[in-house]
């Protein structure tokens, strides 16, 4: 996962932000993350960690990126797609509260496959304080 943190500091340069708004909101970086120059390698160094078992520290950096790479949904549709039950549910249970919106929206969205606790994680997703997040998972609650 080293490379995927080189990614993540150079987008923080890229945006000229300092690093600790990835506990703040990145929608409030003004640049499109999709624009950032290394984003198609750091995607697919990303799904290339899907199924592999990653600690606390290097989920959030997968979460971050899932969280960048959320107008193109390649890193979700790599996880809905390949992502095996106990990768899935260790990422939504790490990402339930992680901070960044765009990642607890797509997890909602992983939460359509019926892992341990499915319903558990909808619900409080169905309560965050995003009212996106909460229409996303009312969703797929809805459509259970």
């Amino acid at each position: 996962m080293e490379r995927i943190k080189e990614h993540i500091a150079a987008f923080w340069r890229w945006v000229d932000a300092p690093e600790n708004l990835k506990y703040g909101d990145i929608t409030d970086v003004t640049n499109e993350p999709f624009y950032y120059p290394g984003f198609c390698e750091m995607v697919k160094i990303c799904m290339s960690y899907v199924n592999q078992e990653l600690s606390e520290e290097e989920l959030d950096d997968f979460l971050f990126c899932l969280a960048l790479d959320s107008e193109t949904e390649d890193i979700l549709d790599s996880c809905k797609k390949h992502g095996n039950n106990a990768f899935l549910t260790a990422l939504v249970e790490r990402g339930i509260s992680y901070p960044q919106i765009d990642a607890r929206w797509q997890l909602a969205e992983i939460l359509r496959r019926p892992l341990p606790n499915r319903e558990h994680y909808l619900r409080l997703l169905s309560e965050d304080a995003d009212e996106y997040v909460r229409r996303r998972a009312n969703n797929v609650i809805n459509g259970m």
